[in-house]
């Protein structure tokens, strides 16, 4: 499990850092050019105008992170993927375990379980194991491989992009950025997706690089700042199975926000 985390989180980080930096490059590019094919603009004045669009991009290089903290991040992770399996497995034996009907009270096997409760553990672990792998005819994956693969891959590229934004505003301190919270939705088609109702309310919602998102947990009341989706900082139940992403604009005007409709709030 370790060493699958590692190896996917690594490949996803360093395909999200070269898209970011493709994606930069070639904006600036269409603007040079579009600068370069302004008729009756002398040529002073056009290479003027070209070092007013100019910023500075950080190298992919420079904000790709080494293996060994991605196998390290990949050890704590797994460990937890590890631990919720554990955890289920414990809690369904310890049901069978605790009945009283499966106790010897009598005799000189007093205290020791019968061959029947035996017998049910196996099926429970059999039944535990198959449950956790099982397809979900309407996603066509098991549950638990979607929650996986949505909150690790989510997690990183948010984290991937939040770290080289943050490498660009650093680089460009005369840049205005922006970023907005996009509410993935049930990109998946599962039947019984529910949405959390705090992070759809933040679709579309538009701050600047240096402030934090604010989601309010529906049941227990707790407030959460983040800078994105999926920011370690946020408990499980925020970031499992989460489909949200982020968003960065580089503009000037005013911020806006937006309900989950699409309309200016």
């Amino acid at each position: 499990m370790n060493d699958i985390l590692a190896k996917h989180t690594e490949d996803i980080h360093k395909r999200v850092i070269t898209t970011q930096y493709t994606m930069l490059t070639d904006r600036l590019q269409k603007i040079i050019n579009q600068i370069q094919n302004i008729p009756d603009m002398s040529d002073t004045k056009k290479r003027i105008r070209v070092q007013e669009h100019a910023f500075n991009i950080p190298k992919v290089f420079d904000t790709v992170k080494p293996h060994i903290v991605w196998a390290d991040n990949a050890e704590a992770r797994g460990h937890v993927i590890t631990d919720n399996l554990r955890e289920r497995i414990s809690g369904n034996l310890k049901k069978i375990i605790t009945k009283p009907e499966y106790s010897r009270t009598r005799g000189k096997l007093t205290g020791t379980l019968k061959d029947q409760a035996i017998l049910d553990m196996r099926k429970e672990l059999r039944l535990t194991f198959y449950n956790y792998t099982k397809v979900d005819p309407t996603i066509g994956i098991p549950k638990n491989i979607k929650a996986i693969a949505t909150t690790e891959t989510r997690r990183v590229v948010n984290q991937t992009k939040q770290d080289y934004v943050s490498a660009f505003v650093s680089a460009n301190p005369d840049i205005i950025m922006i970023k907005r919270w996009i509410h993935g939705g049930n990109v998946w088609g599962a039947r019984n997706y529910h949405p959390r109702r705090n992070h759809r309310k933040l679709h579309g919602k538009e701050i600047t690089f240096d402030q934090d998102f604010m989601i309010k947990d529906e049941t227990t009341g707790a407030v959460y700042l983040v800078p994105c989706p999926h920011d370690e900082s946020l408990p499980p139940e925020q970031v499992i199975g989460c489909q949200c992403s982020i968003q960065y604009i580089a503009r000037k005007g005013r911020i806006r926000e937006y309900s989950p409709r699409g309309k200016k709030e």
